[in-house]
């Protein structure tokens, strides 16, 4: 088990990384559009479960550092955002791959705009979209299992999240 989660983690960080690059070029314009707002907001929710889960397995379980009681609710909620991401992409994926009428339209409509001229056709543009839309399945799936993983392996290195003295707060 903890095989699979560390490489599914570095797979998550490298994605995660590329998120967060998207999320900083598009805070700006998101303050003004609360439809992007939430979007960005589930980016980042993405990006900070991924990496709290990828120092809780180098430092909690890789080298058995102690941490904050904090961190693992702070893993928890992001999971949760996380699951959230993960569920909606994986159910948009699959309708769009089972389905991809929809999609076709779509695209066509879009590569007809006069502003868009990316220079694509209306078919390289659609396999384009495919491709996009296979990746975010698999990496639905991933950070789906992931997640699963974690909630366990918080459970399992419970004796990780501790504060410095043994008193409760």
């Amino acid at each position: 088990m903890l095989a699979v989660y560390r490489i599914i983690s570095y797979l998550l960080i490298i994605v995660a990384g590329f998120f967060g690059l998207g999320v900083i070029m598009i805070l700006g314009a998101a303050f003004s559009n609360p439809a992007v707002l939430l979007s960005v907001f589930l980016v980042g929710g993405v990006v900070l479960y991924s990496f709290a889960s990828f120092q809780f397995l180098t430092k909690g379980i890789g080298k058995g550092q102690t941490m904050k009681p904090g961190r693992k609710d702070f893993i928890k909620v992001n999971a949760y955002v996380a699951l959230f991401f993960g569920v909606m992409n994986l159910i948009q994926a699959i309708t769009l791959i089972i389905s991809p009428v929809g999609l076709k339209d779509a695209v066509d409509q879009f590569t007809k705009m006069p502003t868009v001229g990316s220079g694509f056709s209306p078919d390289q543009f659609y396999t384009m979209i495919q491709a996009i839309l296979w990746f975010l399945l698999i990496y639905a799936i991933a950070l789906i299992l992931h997640i699963q993983l974690t909630f366990r392996l918080l459970k399992i290195y419970a004796s990780v999240f501790h504060s410095g003295d043994d008193r409760m707060s």
